[in-house]
């Protein structure tokens, strides 16, 4: 596994992958800054990932990633918009807190728990690597897929608008919610 590790640093630090950290930082800054323009920028820098070299695309789609999320509590705090999924928590504390002149402090605050959160998940996966390793040689894939599925399925089924605002017993999808969420049809 440090075989690896020390591969995987020797390729991340070629001139191929720095090079494409240097173009894509101004773009993914600038676009964690508008609201909702992450997502857009996302499909185009993996639609131009197929045409790269593996080490150059995962090192731009990650890089983007990351580089945008850094400015995406910005408009969040001081607009009251957020930029994308990781600042949507962010405009519940952060805009009133920038009302009342501390700005400054929900932005620093926002960045140490993304340092901290950062860190600290990086170790984690780094610490559960063999042990996920060994658990999903245990499981194929044709079980692989359905465990990646069930958390958007989930999200999915229990954000639906209609398990909330239809009433109407008769409707075929009201009753198909009620049977996976496990409500009663009468108070649902």
């Amino acid at each position: 596994m440090l075989e690896a590790s020390v591969e995987a640093l020797f390729h991340l630090f070629s001139p191929g992958p720095l090079l494409a950290m240097l173009l894509v930082l101004p773009v993914a800054l600038f676009s964690g800054l508008m609201p909702g323009g992450g997502l857009p920028v996302s499909v185009v820098v993996l639609s131009l990932a197929v045409h790269l070299d593996p080490w150059v695309a995962i090192t731009i789609v990650v890089f983007h990633m990351a580089a945008s999320d850094i400015t995406e509590p910005i408009p969040a705090i001081l607009f009251g918009v957020p930029g994308s999924r990781s600042s949507q928590a962010t405009v519940l504390d952060g805009y009133p807190m920038a009302q009342q002149g501390l700005a400054g402090v929900a932005l620093g605050a926002s960045y140490t728990t993304t340092i901290v959160g950062g860190v600290v998940g990086a170790a984690a996966l780094l610490l559960s690597l063999p042990v996920s390793r060994q658990i999903l040689e245990w499981f194929g894939a044709a079980v692989s897929m359905p465990l990646t599925k069930a958390p958007a399925l989930t999200t999915a089924t229990a954000s639906t608008p209609m398990s909330v605002s239809r009433k109407n017993s008769a409707d075929p999808n009201h009753s198909r919610i009620c049977r996976l969420t496990g409500r009663d049809r009468s108070s649902a």
